[in-house]
């Protein structure tokens, strides 16, 4: 996903395996997209936070192409 410029955030809320906070951690598409949260306030903190960016880019079309009618292909949104 990442070599087709897709952004995966990740949120775990009171992780308690090592385990499972890792497997967020390997998901997300950077470290800074993995978001712990201890509580409901972190929680919400978190999910402000990815809200914020997300706010700020700009919007893709995906379509099929004839040639590959089940690949999808990003055109820029005019």
């Amino acid at each position: 996903m990442k070599a087709e410029g897709i952004i995966v955030y990740t949120v775990g809320l009171k992780l308690n395996a090592p385990t499972a906070q890792k497997t967020l951690e390997r998901c997300a598409a950077t470290s800074a997209k993995f978001f712990e949260a201890r509580d409901g306030e972190a929680l919400q903190a978190a999910f402000q936070a990815i809200a914020a960016v997300i706010a700020t880019l700009r919007l893709s079309v995906w379509r099929a192409t004839a040639r590959f009618p089940g690949c999808l292909r990003r055109r820029e949104a005019t």
